[in-house]
């Protein structure tokens, strides 16, 4: 399955499906769920296109059923199949981009996070009292660093 959706699409998928789970658990009007569901489907086409007969039958799962949170997390699990997942930088890459930065405290985040959740990639050096975020524009790899506060 080729990946083909963005972190942040995910995201707004991710949060549309729960918006909609909720509806479920706290709406009984069956005409307003029928609305929020084609609302949904709706949000989610704008955001992801219609390109794509894999990802417009999951939008079609996502308006046709009645959402319990076991579905919902399924459904879920199938679109994070979508995902394009961040190109975690190594360590030595992150040398570089931060060059001038001495002694760069960078955590081994391949263990910690599943790189389909990412859109950037932020930590902080309370040592140096510092902050980076990385993040890709254009393919590049670009870096902002910034002084925490005390």
């Amino acid at each position: 399955m080729e990946a083909k959706i963005q972190p942040y699409q995910y995201h707004f998928i991710k949060k549309q499906v729960l918006t909609l789970v909720e509806a479920y658990q706290h709406v009984s009007d069956l005409t307003t769920l029928q609305a929020l569901q084609s609302i949904t489907a709706d949000r989610i086409h704008e955001i992801v296109g219609h390109d794509y007969p894999e990802i417009a039958n999951l939008i079609h799962t996502v308006s046709d059923i009645t959402l319990r949170k076991n579905t919902a997390n399924t459904i879920l699990a199938n679109f994070k199949d979508f995902v394009i997942p961040f190109e975690i930088p190594s360590k030595a890459r992150l040398s570089k981009l931060f060059a001038k930065t001495k002694k760069l405290n960078v955590p081994d985040f391949a263990q910690q996070l599943d790189p389909r959740d990412l859109s950037y990639l932020g930590w902080n050096d309370p040592g140096q009292k510092q902050k980076f975020i990385t993040a890709y524009h254009d393919d590049t790899l670009i870096g902002v660093q910034g002084h925490l506060a005390t």
